[in-house]
């Protein structure tokens, strides 16, 4: 599939993108009568104006993720960087608030120490560098009190580079400089009358790959180095030049109780690693992707117009990817299985409910090689924290319809040097993140009106 498709892929299933969508959606698309008692509540709500320009800085660290291929014919080794470090910027934006719906724009710039290096089995040493940061995007949220909850997709670059030291020339270097999307979730919190500060999520799908066969008279014909993307976590404060309040009102669903529901949607794995390096001389650059579908239940609890829940999940997966390498032996990848159990929080607006939510997940994926006609297989299990956001509706007295996009953050490596007789002892695979895009549908028990 072409890297334009696999980055959209990723940028679609981040948490951002799915509050983004959802609050855009107009009040008048929304059913006049409200299908379940709402709690007991003042007609009015006092909060924060959110309207106007603003002005910050931010700082916080991330990790970008890279592989590739260098120097295989002596070196039997994928490349595999996970480059973390400092990230510190500004940003500037507008926002524009109508009820407890917000939405506006905004410009950003991160600098980054973003590194990551190996020595190779000759003493070379490969170094993977993401210097620079900056992006254009869409901001949207549900505000209450102080409080704003958004998601936000735009446009990113990327500045990174690979440099080699000690084969000839030394150093080399070659940009890995890309443009792609990026997406993401936070929350800001307002502290009147002008300043706020802001936690803040982002993922740089970038998606970049740059063959390097003449890098250096070491290098070999399949070599190659891609920046997948990059993470970001971060901690801003922003100047509000308004310092207005607002009249909000107040909910109209109650959405205390139980709930128990499925789901179906769309999902990318993150796989990087290699196999009988030796003869092929090129490490992994395919990933699972395909349809997720399962169920999940949970509680929530409402106070005013703020919710708070829990959630458990499973989801059964149909994500795959395969290639024939250059023997003619045939190699897929597939994640079969994802489960979270999950916090949430959100902000009630009309029968709509916007949350994020964040705790542990749980994936299951599978490598399947054919050599020479017989098939060998490995299975491992993945553990990490799984973040997302998503919208639901209340569109029956018990019922509610959901869009969700969520992301686990796994890193678990299996080696693999035996798995055939065609194996190298460097040989493996490893469990990155993987993406999930879905829509759902819940039967609501109800609670305490």
């Amino acid at each position: 599939m072409p890297g334009t498709v696999k980055v959209a892929h990723i940028a679609l299933v981040s948490g951002g993108a799915v509050l983004l969508a959802a609050f855009g959606a107009s009040a008048t698309d929304l059913p006049a009568k409200m299908p379940a008692k709402a709690p007991a509540a003042v007609a009015a709500l006092s909060a924060v104006d959110w309207t106007g320009f603003y002005f910050g800085g931010h700082v916080g660290g991330g990790w970008a993720q890279a592989r590739g291929t260098y120097d295989d014919t002596n070196d039997f080794g994928p490349i595999d960087f996970s480059a973390s470090g400092f990230v510190g910027g500004a940003q500037a934006g507008y926002l524009w608030q109508t009820g407890r719906l917000v939405y506006g724009v905004e410009i950003d710039g991160s600098w980054g120490d973003l590194e990551s290096n190996r020595t190779d089995n000759e003493g070379d040493q490969q170094r993977m560098e993401t210097s620079l940061l900056t992006s254009a995007r869409l901001r949207s949220g549900a505000a209450i009190d102080n409080t704003l909850i958004f998601g936000t997709i735009g446009i990113a670059y990327v500045k990174s580079e690979f440099t080699v030291i000690g084969d000839v020339p030394s150093p080399a270097t070659v940009d890995v400089d890309g443009w792609g999307l990026v997406s993401g979730l936070g929350a800001e919190f307002a502290l009147p009358p002008n300043w706020s500060l802001r936690g803040e999520y982002l993922y740089y799908a970038v998606n970049k790959s740059v063959d390097i066969p003449g890098l250096t008279g070491d290098s070999s014909a399949n070599d190659f180095v891609k920046l997948d993307g990059v993470h970001v976590v971060r901690l801003a404060a922003n100047y509000r030049f308004n310092a207005s309040q607002a009249r909000l009102a107040a909910p109209a669903a109650n959405w205390t109780g139980l709930y128990l529901g499925a789901h179906g949607g769309y999902g990318q794995s993150r796989m990087p690693g290699g196999y009988d390096e030796d003869g092929n001389h090129g490490s992994f650059d395919i990933d699972p992707r395909g349809f997720a579908g399962g169920g999940q239940v949970g509680y929530n609890w409402q106070n005013g117009a703020w919710v708070y829940g829990v959630e458990g999940d499973g989801t059964w997966g149909g994500m795959e990817d395969d290639r024939t390498d250059g023997e003619g032996s045939k190699q897929t990848l597939e994640t079969t299985l994802l489960a979270s159990l999950r916090g949430r929080i959100g902000i009630a607006a009309d029968n709509r409910l916007y949350y994020v939510t964040a705790g542990w997940g749980y994936g299951s994926s599978k490598l399947e090689v054919v050599e020479g006609g017989v098939p060998a297989s490995v299975s491992f299990n993945a553990n990490g924290a799984v973040v997302g956001s998503g919208v639901d509706w209340a569109f029956a007295p018990n019922w509610s319809a959901r869009l969700e996009g969520l992301t686990y953050l796994f890193d678990k490596q299996k080696d693999i040097p035996t798995l055939t007789a065609d194996s190298n002892a460097q040989d493996f695979v490893r469990q990155s993140t993987v993406n999930v895009i879905r829509v759902g549908v819940n039967y609501r028990f109800g609670g305490p009106n």
